[in-house]
């Protein structure tokens, strides 16, 4: 405004020439956008190989650039888009081709406009797709830390002594909670060959198939047969194959020698081995051979499974309240997922908070768009109503125009939020192990139709005054 004279103003002239942008200005977007995503690039790559703090402040700052390198370029690149999304949208008719010529008439205004929302949908859609990506893997590593949803271990678990607190009835109780679909009560004891002494559990194969999350290992389980990982077994020195004489511990029996007496019943059972990495419980016996060597053995552990579809919150606090002062510690991968999905829906309330943001952006900024473009083509618009374009057919141009606008702000947003939210999850959550990139599919159609929607309403006052003026009394308008 500063830049104009008051005599060049004063004389009437035509719209201005708009130009999309300086050379300085493309140049810069340039560098910033190829410099920012190379660093991001090496973010991601430092965070797979272990190097996370590293990795996050390269990805932050990798970030920062290639987003401002976007928004600064945005002036270039979005009117283009919108023109080749325009050309698809001209098909439709009369009131399609007016406002795709009327989207790229003015590239700054459409750039600003569709930045602005594009900025919001962005953080949105990044910090949905980076909540997901981090649920789905967490929920992966856990399944492979824990055998089972739920574990309950007794007080005494360690010391395979004294009662216990996972009676039958305790199990009935848990399995009435709701979400509880199976309940495994786990017999345990201190058993021994040679002079060493190990705990050892009793997991009946039926029963495991229904409450371990992956049971592929347990096929291999039989009478006589003493199963264990093959770290576990390097630890003890055993080998596939090997044949031990197990026997019950007591406190009264001293192996210390090596030499075992001769009144103490041994069982012989054969080591089974297993490389299946799903494998994380200890040496493991089949109930009847349990029964064989030590009759009395306690279950001070208890395996429970969920249902599908049960709230992982509820039934975890529920059984956490069931054993509250019982000397019972509930552990598993529910409830460690029940932990974390409490911060990851305190920050998908956050996306809701900033989906409000965004849609009011939209609001605003398309109003204010579509009702600067009225206001310049009054004329214009005049001229096509007297030419026999109807009202509906200029309400429609308009509210093309708004959804034209909303959609690629939204969409071009909804890409790069999808790409940042996976860079943010490779960083951050590649030492944990396997990342798994995930699609908020939900929250991607909430935001676009969430956009859908505020372009239409921001063209609803707009088309009002447009159709309001007679084309009499707008040609009239110097």
């Amino acid at each position: 405004a500063t830049r104009v004279s008051p005599l060049a103003a004063m004389r009437p002239a035509e719209s201005p020439s708009i130009k999309s942008g300086s050379t300085g200005r493309l140049i810069l977007a340039s560098v910033l956008t190829v410099a920012g995503f190379g660093l991001l690039g090496l973010g991601m790559l430092l965070g797979v190989k272990n190097n996370p703090q590293i990795g996050l402040l390269l990805g932050l700052a990798g970030g920062a650039l290639s987003f401002v390198g976007v928004v600064v370029g945005a002036v270039f690149w979005i009117p283009a888009v919108t023109g080749l999304v325009g050309k698809l949208v001209a098909r439709t008719g009369a009131s399609g081709k007016l406002a795709a010529a009327n989207t790229v008439r003015n590239p700054r205004r459409t750039a600003a406009t569709s930045t602005a929302l594009l900025i919001g949908v962005t953080l949105v859609v990044m910090m949905s797709t980076g909540a997901i990506s981090a649920r789905h893997t967490l929920t992966k590593g856990l399944d492979g830390q824990y055998p089972v949803d739920v574990s309950v271990q007794s007080g005494d678990l360690y010391s395979h002594e004294g009662p216990s607190t996972l009676s039958p009835a305790v199990a009935n109780e848990t399995l009435a909670i709701d979400g509880v679909r199976h309940v495994l009560r786990v017999p345990s004891a201190n058993l021994g060959w040679g002079d060493r002494s190990v705990g050892i559990q009793a997991v009946d194969p039926t029963m495991g198939k229904l409450v371990l999350n992956d049971s592929a290992w347990l096929a291999s389980l039989a009478d006589n047969v003493l199963m264990m990982g093959a770290s576990y077994a390097a630890d003890v020195s055993l080998e596939d194959g090997d044949t031990i004489n197990l026997y019950a511990v007591t406190d009264d029996l001293d192996v210390s020698a090596g030499t075992l007496p001769s009144d103490v019943p041994t069982t012989p059972v054969t080591v089974r081995i297993s490389d299946d990495p799903s494998m994380v419980v200890g040496p493991v016996l089949t109930p009847a051979t349990m029964e064989k060597i030590k009759p009395d053995a306690s279950a001070l552990t208890m395996w429970i499974a969920l249902d599908k579809s049960a709230d992982p919150l509820k039934t975890t606090d529920a059984i956490q309240d069931l054993f509250d002062g019982k000397q019972a510690y509930v552990t598993g991968a529910a409830v460690e997922r029940a932990m974390f999905q409490k911060i990851i829906d305190t920050l998908l309330a956050i996306v809701v908070g900033l989906l409000a943001v965004a849609v009011i952006i939209a609001l605003i900024g398309v109003a204010n768009t579509l009702s600067l473009s009225v206001i310049e083509r009054q004329r214009e618009n005049a001229m096509l109503r007297a030419i026999g374009l109807s009202k509906r057919q200029l309400r429609r141009t308009l509210a093309i125009e708004g959804v034209l606008i909303a959609t690629v702000g939204t969409a071009l947003g909804a890409l790069l939020g999808l790409g940042y939210g996976w860079a943010g999850s490779l960083t951050i959550l590649s030492v944990m192990g396997d990342v798994t990139l995930s699609v908020p599919w939900r929250d991607l159609a909430l935001v676009l139709g969430v956009a859908l929607l505020a372009g239409l309403l921001a063209s609803v006052i707009p088309a009002r005054r447009a159709v309001r003026t007679s084309p009499v009394e707008a040609l009239a308008v110097d």
